[in-house]
């Protein structure tokens, strides 16, 4: 009887436990996408999976698929009710894009979204996560709510395992990230799970916030293998969970959170070659830059739904300007001044980045909800190879001599940095500049113009998004957006545009050539163009065209706005008009099947380009203009029945471009379905005798004479809707040429940054043969021709205008050779060419020839017609081959001669060397840091590299450059081009470890601590409590205490604060908060070399009481015995300084003979966040946080500083150890605490009081 019920008891004990371990509710996501529910594994039961598009995506995910989250539309509900009693554990892997939306409004209006949540009122369970990162597990036991919070912001961009356990017998509530413990808050023993009467949702809460018709709250995430627990899972089980997936959710990387092609694959107005942001909405592009061999675009986004909101800085990457990759955010809102507040909360507006060495400079506009630099320009600065990972470095101008400003611009001159701040003047747009010549203090200059801005704006309240750039011959184009006052989205009186000055710029200032600006488009819809020079030194632009329909359209599709394509901007011949053509790389993107080719038609009325269709096209018209009709053009995007139409004509007589958008769609969303016409300057561009389109879904890109441009937006609906046709009103036009070609996909460009061909084009149709040699007569520029016909016959069917045609100038007679420089074949190795004239394979061909043996690898001749036909001579066998194509003409009878045009070679583009920015480096064991590789040749066509370690035990070294030093001892470190395997190489000493410890200053305890005072500036009286200024506020100071330098004597006294020597260490990043005046001459923060008191960099502040966070980046002068000065020689007004939380690395011993301050906290982790003791100094016991530390064994060991133990303990890492040390240590003195766990040892310093 006995034995029997103990055998009850084992087995009811072993059943608990399997019945804990087996989820209650378990979604694998494991359907197909377009599957609109997902199982509970546990029983069956269906849930719906909302998605506005009745498509919801599975994607890769952990264990099969994942449900693909889109950030407003999707996410998982139904009802679900579970007895949890006095447990419960909720489970799941995510992998998150982005913090959820919410509305822009202070930190406590904030409305969290959830991964899992059955909330309502004081009842029910949530794992919640709001829009700045910030999470936590909420339940109710016994109908209190109790929350347990992170300690740190959700990850990003990566799968992470999370797990809440709420273990009311144990009397906890934990919180657990990719296998650790990283939060607990004490619970009531044995309290049961109050549940709410409400449906259950995965990727929202069960609150929503809105503006209008958007729902904000969402998640945009992967999420897989949701489960929730009756039970509470043990530490160890949770270890295992984590550990199961752990090695899949690093393979996967971010591949989960790409936006499948499918989602808009049935959106007739999603364009597929212009650069765009993956989903949702975006704005406009600024700060393109090019950087190792790529093109880098930011661009305001919403990564959460087609709605504005806490703006982010999006990054998308192209080799080419053509083909595009997304890669993650570059920024976003963060709460950078205390746990609920920041300086760009509110969201990242528009900016600029520009490279300096191999550091790039992230100039944007920070907005939050009042205070102090709202707005402000604030600086991040990546040294990142893909400029993937930036750090924030604060404001760096304030809102000062403008009523508002946003949207900087910046380019160096000379040694000169300069910048220019669209702002808002007195009751007019205008600028704020600003030169700097470390990028980080900027001076304030009163005159950027010689012009008054209040000539030269057009009505409106605000200039944005400024762009100044040099055009060549001493000329240079300042381009601003105007919006507000009498300027509007339409109208009627000023559109908002581009609008631009030509000038010259000279001693720091702009002369423009007018007064009034001229209109970047005939007509209006791009705006906001960003530039940079390509690799060919071209000046290139792309800007924003934004939606023309209305709010709910925009949520229908679920994207908002785009980006023109780029257009390459140059001064016209009259001096002062600039001139925009497409990019001609664009034309890559051609599908060679699909070329048509008109010619000679004359038009009364309308003639349809039968064999042109499609809603991706590139069309090229040519017009003789020697007409007498009164409008000529084209109309397209036709449907059928003539129910859509849009169209596009040059009114001769009124001089200007007119666009009918009257028929555009049938929609009735759509918000211009008007007629827009724009002043056309014939002196400056010419009678429009080209028309260059590009149609492109929901967007058009029109350029003239290669010279006038536009962009625009229409909306066809209708799946006919694809034709073409040429217009002429007034009297019969002739359009001598027509071209067209469907388009390829050019985004996403799912080769993600992989080597493209570059392309060498020879189209003849600037008149010359340039780049090719001409031996014999038979080819010369008398050949080049705009003849259509031969006389005798015809067409040609050339591509374009001119065409060498070997007839033309001598006839048959004379014999010759055409020959390219050499090339590396590349792409496909197919070169395209049109070919006509005789057929004799022996003495009329182009050939394909192997530079070094002269081999002719394949070759193609005429077929006896004078008319064009595509050739193409397959090189696919020779790819990587250096070639040269040449054209010969040995015939001299009938038919002895050969017609060529539109020759078009893949090339690669050869690297010829690579260099790295050190050939030698120190590290000592433990550091990091990164090495620049340079190929020649940055625009090659593979320009990939790999990297290797001589000595991996020394130092290794990943994909990216960047070197992590590990062991005492030395190594090379070698860069290897993957095309034609240069070398450089860079020696590594790696020395012995050195500690790095972090030297605070807080003021916390109204002391100066270890700081050497001069003078009367600072003072123990100036350490306030307050947190405004009485006139002003809030300060937003770290803590309690701050340094106030005004407090105690306000602007007229002066003097210094100086720390003793230290080492340099660590990563050399010096910060801190900074308020007061700006003055950097009189009034600074300064790192100074102590050998030589030379200042190696200083600081200002802002005219402004309120904190900014400031880097002094000293990364250049680790290990060098430097000190921290603070400086006021100042009088006047603002003449002080205010100054908290001062945070310095030093090498661990690397005080240069000072005796550390009983007042400075030191720890081993960066900025002291892995491992502290608190408070310091300590009485009679202290908290330690064990951040750094997962759930394992460690020893802690308390050591005096003549090296004697005095407290030996070991325990299971815990988030915070409650350590009592009464009787151990001794008054004033100070100790060291080491933590020792599995695969670290670090370190902290405690002073006891």
């Amino acid at each position: 009887m006995k034995t029997s019920t103990l055998s009850l008891l084992v087995g009811s004990l072993v059943s608990g436990l399997a019945s804990a371990q087996t989820p209650v509710l378990h979604f694998a996501y494991n359907e197909a996408t377009g599957t609109t529910t997902t199982v509970n594994a546990a029983n069956s039961a269906s849930f719906s999976v909302v998605n506005q598009f009745n498509k919801p995506e599975r994607v890769a995910g952990i264990n099969g698929n994942a449900l693909r989250l889109d950030g407003f539309s999707t996410w998982v509900t139904g009802n679900f009710t579970h007895n949890f009693t006095k447990q419960l554990t909720v489970e799941t892997w995510v992998n998150l894009e982005s913090y959820p939306s919410d509305a822009e409004t202070p930190y406590a209006n904030l409305t969290p979204s959830a991964l899992i949540s059955q909330f309502s009122g004081a009842n029910g369970y949530q794992l919640s996560l709001n829009a700045f990162g910030v999470w936590a597990f909420t339940v109710s036991l016994n109908g209190q709510i109790y929350a347990c919070q992170a300690p740190k912001p959700f990850p990003l961009y990566e799968w992470t395992h999370v797990v809440a356990v709420v273990n009311s017998p144990g009397g906890t509530l934990k919180l657990y990230l990719n296998g650790a413990e990283v939060a607990s808050t004490a619970i009531p023993v044995n309290s049961d799970v109050t549940e709410a009467n409400v449906p259950m949702f995965v990727g929202k809460s069960n609150v929503d916030k809105r503006d209008g018709i958007f729902l904000l709250n969402a998640l945009s995430a992967a999420v897989d293998d949701t489960k929730l627990y009756a039970g509470a899972l043990s530490a160890s089980t949770i270890q295992t969970n984590y550990q199961q997936g752990a090695a899949t959710a690093r393979a996967l990387g971010t591949r989960s959170l790409d936006v499948p092609l499918s989602r808009f694959a049935n959106d007739p107005n999603r364009p597929l070659f212009h650069a765009l942001p993956p989903a949702n909405w975006t704005n406009e592009p600024h700060g393109l830059v090019k950087h190792n061999g790529a093109y880098h675009l930011f661009y305001q986004r919403t990564p959460n739904g087609p709605f504005k909101t806490l703006m982010h800085w999006g990054h998308t990457v192209s080799r080419d300007l053509v083909n595009w990759y997304h890669a993650k955010d570059a920024l976003w809102p963060t709460l950078e001044w205390s746990a609920t507040n920041g300086y760009d909360m509110k969201g990242i507006w528009s900016g600029d980045v520009v490279m300096d060495g191999n550091k790039a400079y992230a100039f944007y506009t920070n907005v939050n909800h009042g205070g102090s630099y709202n707005p402000g320009i604030a600086l991040a600065i990546s040294d990142d190879a893909k400029l993937e990972n930036w750090r924030k470095s604060g404001p760096v101008i304030s809102k000062e001599n403008v009523n508002d400003l946003r949207d900087p611009f910046v380019w160096k001159d000379g040694s000169t940095w300069r910048m220019l701040i669209g702002a808002a003047l007195n009751g007019y747009g205008g600028l704020a500049y600003y030169t700097s010549t470390d990028l980080v203090n900027w001076t304030y200059q009163p005159t950027f113009s010689t012009v008054p801005y209040s000539q030269m704006d057009i009505g409106s309240a605000i200039w944005e998004m400024p762009v100044f750039e040099s055009l060549g011959g001493g000329k240079y184009a300042l381009v601003v957006n105007p919006i507000g006052g009498n300027v509007g989205k339409y109208g009627p009186t000023n559109y908002t545009r581009a609008v631009y000055w030509t000038g010259t710029f000279q001693n720091g200032q702009f002369t423009p050539d007018y007064a009034q600006p001229k209109f970047l488009d005939v007509i209006h819809g791009h705006l906001s163009p960003t530039t940079e020079r390509d690799y060919k030194n071209q000046l290139v632009g792309i800007g924003i065209v934004d939606e023309r329909r209305s709010s709910q359209a925009q949520l229908d599709a679920g994207w908002c706005h785009l980006f023109t394509l780029p257009r390459v901007w140059y001064l016209r011949p009259d001096g002062k008009t600039l001139g925009q053509k497409p990019l001609p790389d664009q034309a890559n993107l051609r599908k060679p099947d699909t070329y048509q080719k008109y010619t000679d038609r004359t038009v009364t009325g309308t003639s349809a380009l039968a064999n042109t269709r499609g809603k991706q096209l590139e069309i090229i018209a040519y017009v003789d203009t020697n007409t007498t009709a009164t409008k000529y053009g084209l109309n397209f995007r036709i449907s059928t029945n003539r129910n859509e139409l849009t169209g596009l004509y040059y009114d001769v007589q009124q001089q200007k471009i007119v666009l009918d958008k009257t028929a555009s769609t049938t929609a009735s969303n759509d918000e211009e379905k008007v007629v827009l016409q724009g002043s056309y300057d014939v002196t400056a561009f010419g009678k429009p005798h080209k028309f260059h389109i590009f149609l492109d879904g929901s967007i058009m890109d029109v350029f003239i004479n290669d010279a006038a441009a536009f962009s625009n937006r229409f909306y066809p609906t209708m799946a006919s809707s694809e034709g073409v046709e040429l217009v002429a009103q007034g009297g019969p036009v002739t359009f001598r040429s027509v071209e067209s070609w469907g388009m390829k996909r050019a985004v996403p460009d799912t080769t993600n940054g992989a080597p493209r061909p570059d392309y060498w084009r020879y189209d003849f149709e600037t008149g010359g043969l340039q780049n090719l040699t001409t031996t014999g007569t038979a080819f010369t520029v008398a050949d080049l021709t705009t003849d259509n016909s031969w006389g005798w016959g015809g067409p040609f069917q050339q591509q374009g205008i001119r065409h060498l045609w070997g007839f033309k100038d001598g006839g048959d007679a004379q014999t010759g050779e055409l020959k390219t420089p050499n090339f590396v074949l590349g792409g496909d190795g197919k070169v395209s060419l049109l070919l006509g004239g005789g057929n004799d394979l022996a003495n009329l061909y182009v050939a394909l020839v192997r530079a070094s043996d002269g081999v002719v690898l394949t070759k193609a001749t005429g077929q006896n017609d004078e008319a064009y036909q595509r050739v193409v001579l397959d090189g696919s066998g020779h790819i990587g081959t250096t070639c040269y194509l040449k054209m010969v003409d040995n015939a001299t009878g009938g038919f002895g001669h050969l017609n060529i045009d539109d020759i078009v070679i893949p090339v690669r583009v050869a690297v010829t060397g690579v260099t790295l920015d050190k050939q030698s480096l120190t590290l000592p064991a433990g550091d990091k840091a990164t090495l620049y590789a340079t190929v020649q040749a940055p625009n090659a066509t593979n320009p990939a590299l790999t990297w290797q370690s001589s000595n991996t035990a020394v130092a290794t070294v990943d994909a990216s450059g960047n070197v992590t030093a590990t062991a005492a001892g030395s190594t090379t470190i070698k860069v290897t081009t993957q095309q034609g395997n240069f070398t450089a190489q860079c020696t590594l000493t790696v020395t012995a470890a050195m500690p790095t410890t972090y030297r605070k200053y807080t003021f916390e305890q109204i002391s100066f601590d270890d700081l050497i005072v001069t003078g009367q500036a600072f003072s123990l009286g100036d350490i306030a409590t307050e947190t405004g200024w009485g006139w002003g506020g809030p300060f937003n100071q770290q803590g309690l205490r701050h340094l106030w330098g005004f407090k105690d004597g306000g602007d007229t006294q002066t003097g210094e604060l100086k720390t003793p020597n230290f080492v340099l260490g660590g990563d050399g990043k010096i910060t801190f908060l900074l308020g007061g005046g700006k003055d950097l001459n009189n009034l600074y923060v300064a790192l100074v070399r102590a050998s030589d008191n030379a200042v190696l960099m200083k600081v200002t502040a802002l005219n402004d009481e309120g904190y900014a966070p400031k880097l002094l980046d000293a990364s250049a002068y680790i290990g060098t015995s430097c000190y921290l000065k603070i400086v006021d020689n100042a009088t006047g007004g603002f003449g002080h300084l205010n100054i908290d939380n001062i945070v310095i690395p030093i090498r661990d011993g690397g005080t240069s003979g000072q005796t550390t301050s009983p007042g400075i906290i030191m720890s081993t982790d960066e900025r002291g966040a892995v491992i502290r003791a608190y408070p310091n100094p300590i009485r009679e016991q202290f908290t330690l946080a064990l951040g750094g530390f997962a759930d394992e064994e460690v020893t802690v060991e308390i050591i005096d500083l003549n090296g004697r133990t005095v407290d030996l303990r070991s325990f299971r890492a815990v988030p915070t150890y409650q350590y009592a040390t009464k009787g151990m240590m001794q008054s004033g003195q100070l100790y060291v605490v080491k933590v020792s766990g599995k695969t670290r040892v670090m370190t902290t310093k405690i002073a006891v009081e």
